[in-house]
């Protein structure tokens, strides 16, 4: 069902069916991630967030209900002994509005959980509890695997087969993010769960529309601090979560995570829970009932931490989704202030820090793709992202003073809810940090076409094309088409070919026309994953501000 008002709650009794005992003596501050404590880890794991199109809820099969479900993550920083994974019933659906939210309606048994890494199965001696019953009004389903030390920072696929109940009319949530993070997937009409605890290939292909964890937590660290990640699309990973192909090696995509997740640059690698939605406004993640999924995860490890946040700063990515050409500053303003307060604390837990990330540039290719600085057009959105008129440079300064560097008299800095930290990653993505700021960088790729090419599928180029970057193709019509990259073959005669997920402006172009590699495509809205590892370099300026420094 569509929702656009929920019931949060969260049941005693369903957070304690599996009989995990709460910790004696837990001290009521939080200090960083430690054994008295969970706290969120793991990389390569987001919400349920859909592709928008197809429905946000998957129709259980009757006739095959048995499912066995591999998910591919990374593990923490430290050694985790019995973790816990979190299924959630919500799927959030890309784009504005307050109708994103479904919940879906299903029962399922867990038979068994095997964690593998190294082409070796190490099977949960428990799974407590083993039901997901959405009927009995949880928002969030915790399950802890007994039994099972995950290494540190270790590519580990979590295979688990469940069965949901022989009930007509059950629905759950999709999750796009699991298509590209690979791990495969089967479904039968009897139990799979012998065929779980082994560490083979399974038979069928990668089905994201099955059950998937979105998140793991776990007691231990060093005392090093985890943050919680709210965002939209460009905190979710757009448009590096779009292809396998630009996710990084440990399954992450966006700046906030990359730089949250990054060990070099004189900053630790902290672990962090990503919770950004596609198209969401920071409005709504101040609407505790649109959110109820997402702060019952929270809640309960709150209740299992004896009142301790299971994180220790809020890192909000927001901004782009909320400025119009009517958006009004103080207006602005207070929604941060209230979504704030929303998540900086739970339960009656002491309230966590809040670190804002200061917007990006949003400016569109123009008529010449991004080939100067003058051809970008900021007047898609009625001027809003021009500096320094624009709400977008006014809401930065709120942030982090005129120029991004964290003035103590910016607005958001004081007052209620007011934030510790900001950063500003414009200073590194944009074509400068003067009055140039508004746009991109020009095009660091400029070649040609190889072979003339119909509008769609793979283009030869020559010379080697850099995947990571964006891909403009000027069409015979003068039309520019824009393509995610999804994959890059070198032909070894000074020409490579490109496959790409198209975004529009496909038509047919003859050889010798012009093909560029840019930062950000078409409108400007989603930077390439280059720009996002370059946009990344903020959040580890920012790590070491919180008192991270390696």
């Amino acid at each position: 069902m569509r929702l656009s008002a929920l019931n949060l709650s969260v049941s005693t009794r369903a957070l304690f069916a599996g009989r995990v005992a709460l910790p004696i003596g837990t001290p009521a501050v939080r200090t960083g991630t430690s054994p008295l404590w969970y706290s969120y880890v793991g990389t390569g794991l987001r919400e349920n967030v859909t592709t928008g199109s197809g429905g946000d809820l998957q129709a259980v099969d009757q006739a095959n209900r048995y499912h066995i479900r591999d998910k591919d993550m990374w593990s923490a920083e430290w050694d985790v002994t019995d973790p816990l994974i979190c299924f959630s019933p919500y799927a959030y659906a890309p784009g504005g509005g307050t109708s994103f939210v479904s919940k879906g309606s299903f029962a399922a048994t867990i038979e068994v959980v095997n964690v593998i890494w190294d082409g070796v199965s190490h099977v949960a001696t428990s799974v407590t509890p083993n039901r997901i019953d959405t009927s009995t009004g949880e928002d969030a389903f915790w399950i802890k695997l007994a039994g099972i030390t995950v290494p540190a920072n270790k590519k580990i696929t979590i295979r688990f087969a469940y069965v949901f109940d022989d009930i007509p009319g059950q629905t759950f949530p999709k999750n796009a993010y699991t298509a590209y993070t690979g791990g495969q997937s089967k479904s039968s009409a009897t139990s799979l769960a012998t065929a779980a605890t082994g560490a083979g290939a399974i038979s069928q292909p990668n089905n994201p529309n099955t059950l998937v964890p979105v998140k793991m937590a776990a007691k231990g660290g060093d005392g090093r601090k985890c943050v919680m990640l709210t965002g939209d699309s460009k905190g979710y990973g757009r448009d590096q979560a779009a292809h396998a192909y630009q996710l990084n090696a440990r399954l992450e995509s966006g700046y906030a995570s990359i730089g949250l997740d990054r060990n070099d640059g004189g900053a630790k690698r902290l672990p962090f829970a990503n919770c950004c939605i596609s198209g969401q406004n920071v409005e709504n993640f101040g609407n505790a009932a649109l959110m109820a999924g997402m702060l019952a995860m929270t809640d309960k490890l709150v209740a299992l931490n004896g009142g301790v946040m299971p994180y220790d700063v809020l890192l909000s990515q927001h901004g782009t989704n909320s400025i119009t050409g009517g958006a009004l500053l103080p207006t602005l303003i207070q929604s941060y202030r209230d979504m704030y307060g929303l998540w900086r604390s739970r339960g009656g837990a002491p309230a966590v820090p809040i670190a804002q990330l200061e917007l990006t540039t949003y400016a569109g290719a123009g008529t010449d793709a991004f080939a100067t600085l003058e051809g970008q057009n900021l007047s898609a959105r009625g001027f809003v992202d021009r500096y320094p008129d624009g709400i977008r440079w006014q809401l930065n300064a709120a942030i982090g003073g005129p120029d991004g560097l964290g003035d103590p008299n910016a607005a958001l800095r004081n007052g209620v809810n007011a934030i510790t930290w900001s950063e500003a990653p414009w200073r590194d993505g944009a074509a400068d940090t003067g009055v140039n700021r508004d746009k991109w960088p020009i095009a660091p790729l400029n070649t040609t076409l190889a072979a003339a090419w119909t509008g769609s599928g793979p283009a030869r180029v020559n010379g080697q094309f850099n995947g990571k970057l964006h891909l403009q193709i000027k069409g015979d019509n003068g039309n520019w088409y824009y393509g995610i990259v999804s994959a890059v073959t070198d032909n070894g005669d000074g020409t490579s070919t490109v496959a790409s997920v198209a975004q529009g402006g496909g038509s047919a172009a003859a050889a010798g026309n012009v093909v560029r590699g840019v930062y950000a495509g078409g409108s400007g809205l989603h930077e390439s994953a280059a720009m996002h590892e370059i946009e990344s370099a903020a959040v580890v300026r920012l790590k070491i501000a919180m008192g991270e420094a390696a």
